[in-house]
């Protein structure tokens, strides 16, 4: 498409091709907000557009379009930051790139931008949980219904639950989340374990004191969540403090052997708990005999 093509003003919005060439680059806009005056991008984190940019120099073109309107003779992207940013990031460094763009269709409203916006960036740099909280929230407040938003998105309606209790939460956890302190799926399960905010942001300080800054970890997971409440989750943690505990034998008849594992590995116990309930000390009279290990079992059954 010849350059003059695309600096001209159409009257008629449709899906035509619009090639932006990079002396162009200066008439795109990233506007916060629409031409109706709502919010557009949900994306937070653009730290990955220098990698991004060395991708698309690699290949030298950019794979999918961005979407935009024109007004006021600029053009203003409602999808594709991103890839906008990225290539103009090239140019800066002299590579000539063309941008390929799309016009949208008249009547396109903010929730078609919204759907657009996960769809697409979900087969490239998808939306990180909270940026998704964000759209699925904005949806919501454009009257969009839970299941059609399912539905539309491929979501699950625990997904989308964990999703609006995330949007709901402090601006401290989400902060933890975006310096990859704490993971969203941490922050999720956390959230729904606790009866309210406050709790939650208790039980996360808890475990970074516990864990975060000590032998080189930056990072908290389900462990120093388990550990900072005086809990265990994993059987060398269980195996070491029997170690070192009164000789002990095992009371097999008090065993759930399935719900045990299941709730160690939940991290529901704590060591006392499971010394007093899996196991009970050796008779005394035992103890100071030297007997072998069956004669002892032989004695405890009689």
């Amino acid at each position: 498409m010849a350059k003059e093509e695309t600096t001209k003003t159409r009257d008629k919005r449709g899906s035509d091709l619009w090639l932006l060439q990079p002396d162009q680059f200066h008439l795109i806009r990233f506007p916060d907000l629409d031409e109706d005056g709502n919010k557009l991008n949900k994306r937070i984190d653009f730290s990955h557009i220098p990698a991004f940019a060395d991708e698309i120099e690699a290949h030298g073109k950019i794979e999918r379009a961005i979407f935009f309107y024109k007004q006021g003779g600029f053009y203003q992207v409602t999808d594709g930051e991103c890839r906008c940013r990225a290539v103009m990031l090239l140019a800066e460094r002299g590579v000539s790139i063309e941008l390929p763009a799309v016009s949208e269709a008249r009547g396109t409203t903010l929730s078609d931008r919204l759907y657009k916006q996960i769809i697409l960036n979900n087969s490239g740099k998808a939306f990180s949980p909270v940026e998704d909280a964000e759209v699925i929230a904005e949806l919501i407040k454009q009257g969009e219904k839970e299941e059609d938003i399912c539905k539309k998105l491929k979501y699950t309606k625990v997904y989308l639950s964990n999703l609006k209790l995330l949007q709901k939460s402090p601006k401290k956890i989400k902060d933890l989340i975006g310096q990859n302190i704490l993971s969203s799926t941490l922050a999720m399960d956390i959230l729904r374990e606790n009866k309210n905010f406050d709790d939650a942001v208790k039980v996360i300080e808890d475990a970074m004191a516990h864990n975060v800054g000590t032998k080189g970890t930056t990072k908290i997971t389900k462990k120093d969540v388990v550990k900072s409440k005086g809990k265990v989750n994993s059987f060398s943690a269980v195996r070491k403090v029997i170690s070192k505990a009164p000789k002990r034998t095992v009371r097999m008849d008090k065993i759930d052997l399935f719900n045990t594992l299941k709730s160690i590995y939940d991290g529901e116990y704590t060591v006392e708990f499971l010394l007093s309930e899996l196991y009970e000390p050796l008779p005394e009279k035992l103890k100071k005999e030297k007997k072998s290990k069956k004669q002892i079992e032989m004695e405890l059954e009689s």
